[in-house]
Order: C-alpha cells, then structure tokens, then sequence
C-alpha cells in the first residue's frame, strides 16, 4: 500500500519523521535522532508533536514518531544529504502539501455553499430513514439490535461507492459524490423496507450504481420498474 505523504488533523496538513524516513530510504531512528537533537530548532516553526505508532518494533516497544507541520519537514529535510532521492522526494512532497492546502481550501469554500449544505443534510435524513427501517426488520426478525448493524449499513454504501467497505468522511465529499450516496440510502432503505437480505441488497446496489454510470439503463427504473 502506497503510504499517504500528507495527512490532515484539526484541519491543519502534516506528515510524519516515519513517512520520511521511508521516502528516502533511511532508518526511522536516524530521522528520529535527528529531531530530538534539532528540536528546539525545529519548535522555531510551532509546536512540535511526539506520538506512538499502533505498530509494535521488533523488541516489542512502540515506534515514537515526530508529527511535521510543512515548514518542520522542511527543515528536516535539509539536515539530509542532497541525494537523488532525497531531491526527488523534496519535489514530491512540496506537492503533497500543496495538493493538501488547496483541498482544505476546497472544502471550506465547499461548505459554505446552500447546495452543498442542502444534499449534505439529505444524506443525514436517508441515514436515518435507512436505519429506522433496519431497527424495525431487526425487531421483527427477532434479532438483538446493536450498534454494529447501523455502522455495516453505512459502510456497505460507501463500499458499493468505492469498492473499500469502511468509514468515509463524508464532510469532505463534493456534491455529486453526496447525491450518489443519498440516492443509495433512499434505495437501501425500500430494500431494507422489503426485508430483502444484506447479500441481496448489496447486489442491488451495485447494479443500481452502474446503471447511474450508464443513464439509458435506468429506463425501466424510471418508468416504474426495478432494478432488482
């Protein structure tokens, strides 16, 4: 998997001395090193951030990891050796956050918009119809509700979406992207309605995307049939 360069947090971009350290092909406890020798340099750029991977090391300790805001990584960047590499990298991640302020600009010209603001509230409405109408199959099924069954609904819309079933901000979205999923929650929910089963609805929605893709497809659906 390709590692992310740039990361957002509390709206602000960053990267990592462990992303670094991969980028440029060094030891992580070098570029570590580094950064605790430098640190009062290093805080001349703001506050400077200490955490732990989730990854355990090889003698069983957590990874302690520098969190770089753009000008830390910077400065970072010329204690190393002006290698090919590293020269490639410094190119790349110049890019990454640039790539990375512009997308928050986006997103902060995007929520002030009412379209924007208006599907986004409509994919909170088809969440809870979605989920009323799964709390009542669940009821009449016999079956224990927990908190899980909501979360796997919302995964399962954003997986039909982008083939990955997992949590997706959905804040940062454009608005056809919002729409898309609404339409899925609205039709999710009639299935869920018909207590058809997770397997069949989510053969349903599929094929209920692709015929999005493909408008001349959605003939029969508009004149009142069914995809499924």
């Amino acid at each position: 998997m390709k590692t992310e360069l740039v990361h957002i947090t509390k709206n602000k971009p960053f990267t990592t001395s462990l992303v670094i350290a991969e980028s440029v092909g060094l030891e992580h406890r070098v570029v570590i090193r580094l950064v605790r020798k430098h640190q009062s340099d290093f805080e001349e750029f703001g506050f400077l951030n200490f955490e732990s991977s989730k990854k355990r090391g090889t003698q069983g300790l957590k990874t302690e990891y520098a969190e770089l805001s753009e000008d830390q990584a910077t400065y970072l960047i010329t204690l190393f050796r002006n290698t090919d590499i590293v020269r490639r990298f410094k190119i790349q991640l110049v890019k990454a956050f640039r790539n990375a302020i512009n997308n928050l600009e986006r997103l902060r010209n995007q929520k002030s918009e009412p379209a924007w603001q208006f599907i986004r509230d409509e994919t909170k409405v088809g969440f809870k119809w979605m989920n009323e109408n799964l709390k009542e199959q669940l009821e009449s099924n016999g079956k224990t509700i927990k908190k899980t069954h909501f979360i796997n609904e919302s995964k399962l819309i954003n997986g039909v979406i982008t083939g990955v079933f997992s949590k997706i901000n959905r804040n940062t979205l454009p608005e056809q992207d919002l729409k898309l999923i609404a339409d899925l929650q609205r039709f999710n929910a009639r299935l869920i309605a018909q207590n058809k089963p997770y397997d069949e609805r989510k053969a349903c929605l599929i094929s209920y995307v692709t015929a999005k893709m493909q408008p001349k497809q959605l003939t029969a659906n508009n004149n009142g049939g069914s995809l499924c």
